[in-house]
């Protein structure tokens, strides 16, 4: 088990707690009355069972070459076009629209990962939060990583406040930008649901709300204009572990949260040795902010350590 400290869900963007000992059930498309289109285009489906139209799509068309001295002058010019329009891709398609791999070491996400949180709230343990990597799948017709947080208070905790939540993400394996995210939240306090799904290729993302607690009942719904690779809230945080994180260096990446677009900084700021309930490790200190229509946001400073190591397993969040 590593520490958390404080409560802090998704990348410091939305709060947490533990484990659930029952999770609640998942958000689903029929819940919000996602379009057949929309929910048929963002289905989750199991790795291998693509159909033949989504394999196809992913494999260019093979191409016999022509053979010396048969290739006229028409076709050399009809050829010589296309080509010089091929390399001429316009802004707004540039992007995911031409999928590269992302990463820039080894991948090391692995089904199976589970790392469990205990959360602490003014030295006393408040729950714990579990983030595992399920079996790949499915979405858009890409190859997906997907990933399941629960969260929940502990017994004693939930006498003052209860807790337990859960939320999944699907991130393109290769692209490492988010098609799918969902949570829901059940707290004392509050019942949300939430469901996001991004078509990166149009750059943009639907959104869907539904938020109960003592005083009201709010739905919402919207359109987010999307810049290229952008996260959700729970892939953002595997997604800063590929980064390089050099000393000194400062690494900005977009992300949607509550139904809007920010911008998240993150700086790697120091390293040191922090020692775990599975032991010392090497780590790399991290200081996380948040943008909002270029305007620093301010949480109060918040900090995460990251092993330095080939994996970049999350050590530890302090979020004031």
């Amino acid at each position: 088990m590593f520490k958390l400290s404080s409560a802090f869900f998704c990348l410091m963007l939305a709060a947490c707690a533990s484990r659930p000992r029952v999770p609640p059930p998942l958000v689903t498309d029929k819940e919000f009355q996602v379009p057949a289109k929309l929910a048929d285009q963002f289905a989750v489906r199991e790795k291998g069972g693509e159909t033949p139209s989504a394999a196809a799509k992913e494999q260019p068309i093979p191409i016999a070459p022509e053979e010396p001295g048969k290739m006229g002058k028409q076709k050399k010019k009809e050829k010589a076009k296309k080509e010089e329009k091929a390399l001429k891709i316009p802004a707004k398609a540039a992007g995911p629209a031409e999928i590269p791999n992302r990463w820039t070491m080894t991948p090391f996400f692995r089904v199976g990962e589970r790392a469990v949180f205990d959360i602490t709230y003014f030295g006393a343990t408040a729950g714990q939060l579990e983030l595992e990597v399920l079996p790949e799948k499915r979405v858009s017709e890409r190859p997906t990583y997907h990933f399941r947080a629960m969260a929940s208070s502990t017994s004693i905790f939930s006498l003052f406040y209860r807790v337990n939540d859960v939320a999944e993400s699907f991130m393109d394996t290769e692209g490492l930008f988010s098609h799918k995210f969902s949570i829901k939240l059940d707290e004392s306090k509050q019942n949300r649901d939430v469901l996001e799904l991004y078509d990166q290729k149009k750059r943009k993302a639907y959104y869907w709300s539904k938020l109960v607690t003592p005083d009201k009942k709010q739905n919402e719904q919207s359109e987010i204009e999307l810049v290229p690779f952008t996260q959700d809230g729970l892939s953002s945080f595997f997604y800063v572990r590929t980064l390089p994180l050099e000393l000194g260096k400062t690494y900005e990446f977009p992300v949607v949260n509550n139904g809007k677009l920010r911008i998240v900084r993150v700086t790697a700021i120091r390293k040191e040795s922090l020692s775990t309930k599975l032991g010392d490790y090497r780590s790399i200190v991290l200081k996380p902010e948040v943008v909002l229509d270029g305007v620093l946001q301010s949480y109060g400073d918040s900090f995460i350590w990251i092993s330095d190591d080939a994996d970049r397993h999350i050590l530890k969040i302090d979020a004031k």
